[in-house]
């Protein structure tokens, strides 16, 4: 199922997801990372999923932990990005 969510980059490298629906812990997922005429795909394993409020609506933060290095081998910044 495709979704649209939000990626960061937080502490030493995790990637966390903010999304509408929940992530199912340890189920391997295609992240599709877009941003400044550029797109990287890689593969993550969903570590962690719970409920937050975003704005006073219901979200869930999602822990992402790559399993596939990116394919080109090249550093890729993370920050606030749509998918």
């Amino acid at each position: 199922m495709l979704q649209d969510v939000v990626v960061q980059l937080e502490g030493a490298g995790q990637l966390v997801a903010l999304g509408h629906a929940p992530g199912v812990v340890g189920e391997i997922v295609r992240l599709d990372l877009s941003g400044g005429g550029r797109t990287v795909s890689l593969d993550v394993r969903i570590g962690e999923s719970r409920p937050v409020m975003v704005d006073g609506c219901v979200r869930h933060r999602v822990s992402l932990e790559p399993v596939t290095s990116i394919a080109d081998n090249e550093p890729v910044a993370v920050g606030w990005t749509g998918i």
